[in-house]
């Protein structure tokens, strides 16, 4: 499958049917929600989170923070790779980030924050996820 970046149009607005790496792990996510049978207040409240945080990652506006995902795959098994590249399935066995891993990660997150870098770093993720699949 492969991910376009979202451009404008004459009018300023995003092509909706061009899905970004955010948008694809928001919906991932809620398909994971979904799967537990809880609602985004019983997700945000065991996460100990505002609910519009769920919201936030659902639609792909952010993305789900470390601990949420090293919780969930406590909790429940989550597959982070499955949720962040949408390789292997959704429950799996899970492992404990390395801590290299989450100081790149929240390194990432942090330059995410920056749009002319953010935009830099999907089309160089988007570019390496092709080239190693």
């Amino acid at each position: 499958m492969r991910i376009k970046m979202k451009k404008k149009n004459q009018t300023g607005n995003e092509n909706d049917d061009e899905l970004t790496i955010k948008k694809q792990m928001g919906l991932r996510f809620k398909k994971f929600r979904d799967s537990l049978h809880k609602t985004q207040t019983q997700l945000a409240e065991q996460l100990d989170v505002y609910q519009s945080t769920i919201t936030n990652i659902e639609v792909g506006k952010t993305f789900p923070g470390l601990k949420y995902l090293n919780f969930l795959g406590e909790a429940y098994g989550l597959n982070a790779d499955w949720i962040v590249n949408g390789r292997g399935e959704m429950i799996g066995n899970y492992f404990p980030f390395p801590m290299d891993l989450v100081k790149k990660y929240s390194t990432l997150i942090d330059l995410m924050q920056v749009p002319v870098v953010a935009q830099l770093m999907l089309a160089r993720l988007e570019i390496n996820r092709f080239q190693n699949p």
